[in-house]
């Protein structure tokens, strides 16, 4: 019988995909409208695509059953108006709030600042710089039997070495 491991991995805000804020900021820049920040206090975690993809190929390497949520350190919170303003001073554009900057409110069940680990996940482990798996209880792990019948399509010793060979190309690790 094969053995098929459930692998979860928890992004920040990836800066140049298709629905990132910069990507965002720039389309409101582009239309000359001002760029909309739903509140001062607002702050996120950012990571790069090569980051993200990392963080994806080594999470499908080290996923066992227990070790299968995975988290990048992404460093500090960003604050969202800072990001807007610097996106503005790198037009060459002087930020102006009520001008290029609007303030429009948080929405519905939008949050001041994410949180990256729930109350009930303190059991923490480095795999690698920057990126951890956070051991899930038992019970959780039980619960995931519908999506172990997905096929397994992803050969990790294949994964291993595109790993490395970015690392030897790119001096990232």
């Amino acid at each position: 019988k094969d053995k098929y491991t459930l692998t979860i991995t928890r992004f920040g805000n990836v800066l140049g995909s298709s629905g990132s804020v910069l990507t965002i900021f720039e389309h409101y820049f582009s239309n000359d409208r001002p760029i909309p920040i739903t509140d001062k206090r607002v702050t996120r975690y950012f990571m790069s695509i090569e980051e993200a993809v990392i963080l994806l190929l080594e999470s499908v390497i080290h996923s066992d059953g227990e070790k299968c949520l995975f988290l990048l350190d992404m460093g500090d919170p960003k604050n969202i108006i800072d990001l807007a303003e610097d996106f503005l001073l790198s037009k060459g554009v002087t930020p102006v709030h009520g001008s290029n900057i609007e303030v429009i409110g948080l929405r519905p069940g939008e949050k001041l600042y994410e949180e990256l680990l729930l109350e009930n996940e303190n059991n923490i482990e480095k795999i690698k710089d920057k990126i951890f798996s956070i051991i899930l209880s038992k019970d959780l792990i039980g619960n995931s039997e519908k999506i172990k019948k997905i096929p397994k399509i992803i050969n990790k010793k294949y994964i291993k070495t595109i790993i490395k060979e970015y690392d030897e190309n790119q001096n990232l690790n």
